[in-house]
């Protein structure tokens, strides 16, 4: 512990808030945690790129190259460049909340069946096609994502608990995967996969396998009873 109150180093902190304070995302909070112990742990780049345990720079402490920075580290490097580095940093915080929640036999959470709110048919159809998409090589998505997509066509009903979980994940990403969803549908709603288009419509795919339009407005309907 290396303040009063606080079990993280002082490194691992200061570069959660940096991260945090760059992206204008909240702090405290699961993820940034999280990537705090991870930095401290010598897991993931702090803020400045280096890795190794603890507060105390070791000599001869390795800096990584920006093609060996963990998300985090990438987003700050190019956070002036676009949505995308704003997805990708979104993506990261979702994968380590996830990994913070999950139970070592339980890899993703809330993804199994059962419940009292229907899939709407539209939901399994958006779903669908997202993996459809991811699985023929477009970008796009996360591991949780791609869960998601095939708890949402193999569900006939799902519970509040996913309900929820649904809901703030569109709070999240609807000013970030959404827009890409609608350059994807202006452009044709292409499914053909080329070297020119594999990367530019990974909002499509991340919107989609969560449901897509059908699912924003299916879920907001709801409150969950968690």
């Amino acid at each position: 512990m290396s303040k009063k109150g606080r079990k993280l180093c002082d490194r691992g902190y200061n570069s959660a808030k940096t991260v945090t304070s760059a992206a204008r995302q909240p702090y405290p909070s699961a993820w940034s945690n999280t990537y705090a112990s991870r930095v401290c742990r010598g897991i993931e780049p702090d803020s400045s790129g280096y890795v190794y345990s603890g507060d105390r720079k070791p000599s001869g402490a390795r800096k990584t190259t920006k093609s060996q920075w963990g998300p985090v580290s990438r987003y700050l490097e190019g956070r002036t460049s676009g949505p995308g580095d704003v997805e990708t940093f979104e993506n990261y915080q979702e994968e380590l909340t996830v990994t913070k929640m999950s139970k070592p036999t339980q890899a993703y959470p809330y993804t199994g069946c059962g419940g009292r709110h229907k899939v709407p048919a539209a939901v399994k159809e958006a779903a669908r096609k997202g993996l459809a998409m991811h699985q023929a090589g477009f970008q796009g998505g996360t591991r949780t994502g791609w869960s998601r997509a095939k708890q949402l066509i193999n569900c006939d009903y799902v519970t509040d608990r996913t309900i929820k979980t649904m809901k703030a994940w569109f709070a999240r990403h609807s000013y970030t995967s959404q827009p890409g969803y609608r350059k994807w549908v202006s452009a044709g709603k292409p499914s053909t996969l080329t070297s020119q288009n594999k990367g530019i419509y990974r909002g499509a795919v991340a919107w989609l396998i969560w449901g897509g339009d059908p699912a924003y407005s299916w879920v907001q309907g709801i409150t969950p009873k968690v």
